[in-house]
């Protein structure tokens, strides 16, 4: 790769990107007809060996391990090579983050957990990483242009880093963590040795070059459906490990953060609430996973007409089915909410008892105006005909969840089938969390029934009402197994969480037929997690799986 200098001298004047308007070239000065509005054109050309450019040299070397202090503060300025990188990322992320969000108030720039920011203070000259901030520069590039040539470039690129990436989580092996008490005091040592730094430094590498490939923009010969497979295939591979530096760790998570919907709906007890300072932090927009909810149903588009009922809270809201906003960003605050409620013993006073109750109206209505009217929606764009008993050529004797769904269709007779795979993402996500959230009004319900000697129908909602749609909604939950059996190890593992979640709403709510049934698939999943995890490579990193694990605490509500 080469930044021309002579900037505007390129085949096309629209093939430009935003620059600081330093040049003379960009300042317009003498070249006629030509006024830089803080804009300069990057020619971008790749062969197979050039002598000059020196990232294309450090890209290509083979993966090796980083030295001991390869992560440290820079004491000196960056260089130019350097900062060149560090800018091509900023403009990016710049231009992915407008000011004027969709669905938020703006926020603005925050130093401390900026990503950009992060580049320029600390040296990460490490080849997998320098990789992908090159790959992520061409796939910008290529998606501007729209060309050929650019375009078989970076997905070249593309590949020979998914190739590095699978290598060094293969064979990367974590340092033991020095375990933090609050108020920052750590047991042992009071900073990591050398050498945890240098192992460390493999596992920075490889978290950001993840969230890097997370944010890479698609190609014009990709799909919608293999790109969304892919980044999710991607972040499955995200190691469960940090970094162990304070600064460094936040900023990774608030990227994966900004790549994961489902972080973002379970770290109810591990990351908002346990650490204040998270509270600072903007949310994030969700842009990607608003455009997949929106394309598979459930988010309405703007141009059809609205299925929502008018609201009934004394806040009105906006008449648009838009379910990050209204649902899935107030969900922790909710569940935290109902778990303060439901702490302590004793009779509650009567403000507590107004507050929440008012509260699960609101939730209620969510589930009325957004919810249901997504379910009866997104079918429509996203599903097949539903598999039966009768569909025998759809199952698959080899998977053992298969064979036990075929042998025993007691209580779920039938299954989800979908267009894509990547709408079982959406689909499983609403069910899960609008179980989450109905267990946390039962839970509520409960909780006043028990202290306060109130009725079953309390807050103003029913509990028998409740506990039907939650019944159905688990039951639905349980239908995604079928589908999720075809995909690797990581997906077996979520498939347990789904399943386990919903057993533990059953048990509550005292259906044996069904909670047995789940505790035979439970037992399937679990077979075929331990054959994939005996087989070669048969590994799982995902960091999600530990927080849906823990978000299944919140199904049982009493």
């Amino acid at each position: 790769m080469k930044c021309l200098r002579s900037a505007w001298r390129t085949r096309h004047s629209k093939e430009k990107i935003k620059c600081d308007g330093t040049r003379p070239e960009c300042r317009g000065e003498g070249i006629r007809s030509i006024v830089c509005e803080g804009y300069s054109i990057l020619d971008m050309r790749i062969r197979e060996a050039h002598p000059v450019v020196e990232c294309a040299q450090s890209a290509l070397a083979p993966l090796q391990r980083s030295r001991a202090a390869v992560e440290c503060r820079l004491g000196d300025p960056i260089t130019g090579q350097e900062a060149y990188r560090t800018q091509l990322l900023a403009v990016f992320l710049q231009d992915r983050s407008p000011k004027k969000a969709s669905i938020a108030p703006y926020i603005s720039h925050m130093r401390n957990a900026s990503l950009p920011h992060l580049c320029a203070t600390y040296a990460l000259s490490m080849p997998l990483l320098r990789y992908a901030v090159d790959t992520l520069s061409l796939a910008h590039l290529a998606s501007k242009l729209n060309e050929p040539w650019i375009i078989h470039a970076a997905s070249d690129y593309r590949g020979r880093l998914i190739c590095k990436l699978r290598d060094a989580v293969q064979s990367h092996r974590p340092a033991p963590r020095q375990k933090q008490l609050r108020g920052g005091a750590e047991t042992g040592c009071s900073s990591p040795s050398p050498q945890q730094h240098a192992a460390n430094s493999n596992a920075q590498s490889i978290l950001m070059t993840i969230l890097l490939m997370s944010i890479m923009p698609p190609f014009a010969e990709d799909s919608d459906a293999v790109r969304r497979e892919q980044a999710a295939h991607l972040e499955a591979m995200a190691p469960s490990f940090l970094t162990g530096y304070e600064h460094l760790d936040t900023v990774i998570i608030r990227q994966l953060q900004y790549q994961q919907t489902s972080l973002s709906i379970t770290r109810r007890k591990t990351l908002e609430f346990l650490n204040p300072e998270w509270t600072k932090i903007p949310r994030m927009l969700f842009e990607e996973e608003n455009a997949m909810y929106r394309k598979s149903g459930w988010v309405a588009k703007a141009s059809a007409a609205s299925r929502w009922h008018q609201p009934t809270a004394d806040q009105p809201r906006p008449l648009d089915r838009q379910l990050i906003r209204d649902f899935t960003l107030p969900l922790p605050k909710w569940l935290q909410t109902a778990d303060r409620f439901c702490e302590g013993s004793g009779r509650h006073s009567r403000t507590a008892l107004d507050a929440i109750s008012a509260s699960v109206r609101r939730a209620h209505e969510i589930w009325v105006t957004a919810i249901h009217p997504a379910t009866l929606d997104a079918p429509r764009a996203t599903l097949h005909p539903m598999v039966t008993r009768r569909d025998v050529h759809l199952f698959d004797p080899n998977i053992e969840e298969h064979a036990y769904m075929l042998e025993n269709p007691t209580v779920i007779t039938e299954h989800y089938r979908f267009t894509a795979g990547m709408y079982t993402i959406p689909s499983a996500n609403v069910r899960f969390t609008s179980l989450l959230s109905d267990c946390a009004i039962l839970k509520v319900i409960y909780s006043g029934m028990e202290r306060d000697r109130l009725g079953p129908n309390w807050t103003g909602i029913s509990k028998d009402t409740v506990e039907r749609r939650a019944r159905v909604t688990a039951v639905e939950l349980c239908q995604h197994v079928h589908y999720i059996a075809y995909r690797p190890l990581t997906a077996a593992k979520f498939s347990q969480a789904l399943v386990t979640g919903a057993r533990e709403f059953f048990e509550c709510a005292g259906l044996e037929a069904e909670a047995q049934w789940r505790e035979g698939c439970l037992a399937a999943i679990s077979a075929r997690i331990h054959r994939l995890s005996t087989q070669p490579g048969g590994a799982s990193l995902c960091p999600l799986i530990n927080e849906y694990e823990l978000a299944c605490e919140g199904f049982r509500y009493k």
